[in-house]
Parts: structure tokens; C-alpha cells; sequence
């Protein structure tokens, strides 16, 4: 589950809002829980419903880049950040 979790949200990183789908998922894949248990079924219901949704994985890669730069990160201790700077369309795509 754990493999094709980190496959799926690979692929949803270029349709961002397909991310909303999860939320049983991650309270499963967190468990540090060596044994082996039975999928619960929202879990199997929430991959499910991704892999209906990934004809949404379509993503033209040709179209041109916007003139900015835009970065992320978020903590645990510190929260989260983002910071956007404009730039050309070169540099971007450097």
C-alpha cells in the first residue's frame, strides 16, 4: 500500500486537487505497525477512487512556463512558508 500510495501521489503532483482525495489513507500509512493488517475499507475505497480519477493525470509538459518561481516548504516545529519571485520565462525554465 505504502509503494502504491508514493506512485499515485507522484503522479497527483501534476493535478494537485486530485490530492484532496486522500485522508483514510494517511492515518493508515502512518502506522509503524510491522504487522500485517486488514485494509480497511475507506483506504480501499480512496485508492480506488484515485486510480478512477487518473485519466486526470494528462498533463501537457510542452506548455510555456509562467514568469515567476515559486517555492515552498513546511516544518513541524516552524509551520510553513512560500515565497514567489518573478523572473523570465528563461530563467524559469533554468
Amino acid at each position: 500500500v505504502h509503494q502504491l500510495f508514493g506512485v499515485l501521489q507522484w503522479f497527483d503532483l501534476l493535478i494537485r486537487p486530485k490530492l484532496s482525495v486522500y485522508s483514510a489513507i494517511y492515518d493508515f500509512t502512518i502506522s509503524d505497525s510491522p504487522d500485517a493488517v486488514p485494509l480497511p475499507e475507506r483506504v480501499l475505497a480512496e485508492l480506488a477512487c484515485s486510480l478512477c480519477l487518473g485519466m486526470f493525470w494528462r498533463c501537457d509538459l510542452r506548455r510555456r512556463f509562467l514568469p515567476m518561481l515559486g517555492a515552498t516548504d513546511a516544518s513541524l516545529s516552524y509551520g510553513l512558508g512560500a515565497s514567489i519571485v518573478r523572473a523570465s520565462e528563461e530563467m524559469v525554465r533554468t
